[in-house]
């Protein structure tokens, strides 16, 4: 065995204001455009006038804002249990730090949402989380340092939300007191900090100021911040628990925050032992949430977990399914495919949180309609509202409604039928009916031999395209995933045989990638490395260790995955392979082992890549 290091930097709800609902659908419905200018293009428009362009952005910004009107949220509905991270989630697309995630985050409960603050080149506090690794997945844009502010007002989150500077946060805040901004300005904290100190004085008491070090305490508690959190992730390791426990005392911090990983256990048990308030962070999934909140933390960071489901009266209430990990044991629905033939398969999913004397009813649609057990084949295509009702069984055994609804959505197509839990209603219209690879015909080809050649090879190659969540391996689609939501290859810098980072590739998520062509396990190491185990046989480097850096080959970081140049990862397990240019462009292809690119004649290959593109079309 052996293992290959790639270098890791270090990094709905449905209550909806009219603008954020806006937002959202308009994301939906111009999904196919987005992806264009988030995969293909930029998200940044710096053609024609700078001052023209950044006017019309400032404009644009202000006039969503002013849109917005905020939802009535009570204070039982509100939580500071859980932290939006990054703004949150706004129709799927996590950590944006855009203005509709904070509308969205404000108007769903949360009490507390962590952006990520930089300064700009001329010394402007906005709302981005770094100037060179992960704006390539957000903004489709790798600059080497700070830019103006004008230039950041062009860019686009996701090719789609606003980006926010310090004025339109405030401006956010004035129109809903009902949150807190928790800062989190690791590469510029003490500039951002002071900045917003003396530019705005008067909010100081929503802002709840991360720090990263001991050292940078007295400054910022000088400066005006009352609540401040110590953040660990950046001090050096091991950490000392008992001077952090010291710490946290003597200056009355406001909390304690600590990434979830395996070797910051210790320092954890050791401060909740001593009733340190803690928060972990990023946490999107809710079974890992409830686990955190049994062993005593306070809270987490998360853009999975709404308040909704922590507040809500049928909070405790949720459909269950098999975890895929580990089938014997079950998990909160989120999206599940259905297997079987027959309604029967959906009406015996448990819920978890029923009371003895407590069963539910299945209803198709909000007329009233009980799932009884027909053929799924009856159902229309589309998206249908599944309400899930609660009933308890009184001392004469007589059912009543308890008046308590849970929403789901059973979805179909071509594909198939799933259940979407409510908060992932949109995915039901980002969803795609994905073309089998079996289903490739030859009825228009000119050369079916030839056609059935190629398609003999596809069908044991890797195939995935820039802009799309699913892919291929040995003719069998599956799903790029950033745990529950999807994640989509991307154009991404690429190396010139010349060594200038001049040319465009196709980068995918590792993990999946990997696991598809041999891997034994992708793991995250101590010191942030992404560790690949192989099989010696798989790959031409042997025993040697090969690490991938920004002097090498570049990777796209974002969050907690990582998207690799599909050519380098090629490179790494011994296969050739082929990209699409012009009309092709964007599709990806990892040849099997047995298989060269030399083997294969100019017009093959473009044919081959013409034939892998109707895979996407």
């Amino acid at each position: 065995m052996r293992n290959i290091i790639f270098e890791r930097i270090k990094k709905q709800d449905k209550k909806i204001s009219k603008n954020t609902a806006t937002a959202v659908k308009s994301a939906v419905a111009g999904f196919v455009l987005m992806t264009a200018l988030i995969f293909a293009t930029t998200g940044c428009d710096f053609a024609g006038s700078a001052t023209q362009k950044s006017a019309t952005a400032v404009q644009e910004t202000a006039a969503v804002i002013e849109a917005w009107e905020p939802m009535e949220v009570s204070e039982k509905e509100q939580t500071d249990r859980i932290i939006a991270h990054g703004g949150g989630s706004v129709g799927g697309y996590q950590t944006s730090n855009s203005a509709e995630a904070i509308m969205h985050a404000a108007d769903i409960g949360f009490k507390l949402i962590e952006l990520d603050f930089n300064m700009t080149s001329d010394n402007h506090v906005v709302l981005v989380h770094d100037w060179e690794e992960t704006t390539t997945y957000y903004y489709r844009q790798r600059f080497s340092g700070p830019i103006p502010l004008a230039k950041f007002q062009a860019c686009l989150s996701y090719g789609k939300f606003h980006t926010v500077a310090i004025e339109n946060l405030i401006a956010i805040m004035d129109k809903s007191q009902s949150f807190s901004v928790v800062t989190d300005a690791k590469d510029a904290n003490m500039e951002v900090l002071e900045a917003i100190a003396n530019e705005y004085p008067q909010y100081l008491g929503r802002f709840i100021p991360q720090i990263y070090s001991y050292e940078q305490y007295e400054k910022v508690h000088e400066w005006g911040y009352d609540n401040i959190i110590l953040t660990l992730y950046e001090m050096p390791y091991p950490v000392n628990a008992s001077q952090v426990l010291n710490f946290y005392r003597e200056k009355g911090l406001y909390a304690i925050t600590v990434v979830d990983e395996a070797y910051m256990e210790p320092i954890v048990n050791e401060l909740l032992a001593n009733n340190v308030k803690i928060y972990r962070h990023p946490i999107n999934k809710y079974e890992r949430y409830q686990e955190l909140l049994s062993q005593g933390c306070y809270g987490v960071y998360t853009s999975g977990i709404q308040p909704s489901e922590i507040t809500s009266e049928t909070a405790e209430y949720y459909i269950t399914m098999p975890d895929e990990n580990n089938p014997n044991h079950m998990v909160k629905l989120t999206d599940y495919e259905v297997k079987g033939k027959t309604v029967k398969e959906v009406v015996a999913l448990e819920v978890a949180g029923l009371k003895q004397n407590e069963y539910r009813i299945y209803y198709i649609g909000d007329d009233g309609v009980r799932m009884t057990d027909q053929g799924l084949d009856e159902l229309p295509y589309g998206k249908v509202h599944m309400p899930v009702e609660i009933w308890e069984v009184n001392q004469r055994f007589v059912g009543h409604y308890t008046g308590k609804t849970l929403d789901y959505y059973i979805w179909k197509n071509e594909n198939g039928v799933r259940i979407l839990d409510s908060k992932y209603e949109y995915r039901a219209d980002l969803r795609k009916v994905i073309p089998r690879m079996e289903d490739l015909s030859d009825a228009k080809e000119v050369d079916p031999r030839g056609f059935k050649k190629l398609t003999s090879i596809l069908k044991r190659s890797l195939v995935a395209n820039a802009g799309d969540y699913y892919y291929y391996y040995n003719a069998k689609a599956g799903n790029f995933m950033l745990e529950d939501e999807f994640f989509y290859a991307a154009f991404g810098d690429g190396i010139s045989e010349a060594g200038g980072k001049d040319v465009t590739e196709v980068y995918i998520p590792v993990a999946e990638s990997a696991r598809a062509l041999g891997a034994g396990c992708v793991n995250m190491s101590i010191d942030e490395n992404i560790v690949i185990t192989l099989p010696e046989a798989v790959t031409p480097y042997g025993k040697d260790i090969f690490v991938a850096n920004r002097n090498g080959y570049p990777y796209m970081p974002f969050l907690q995955k990582t998207l690799v140049s599909g050519r380098y990862l090629g490179e790494i397990f011994g296969r050739d392979v082929l990209e699409g240019v012009d009309d092709t462009a964007g599709i990806l292809v990892i040849l099997p082992e047995n298989v060269k690119k030399s083997d294969l004649t100019d017009k093959e290959i473009k044919r081959l890549l013409r034939i892998a593109k109707r895979l996407y079309e």
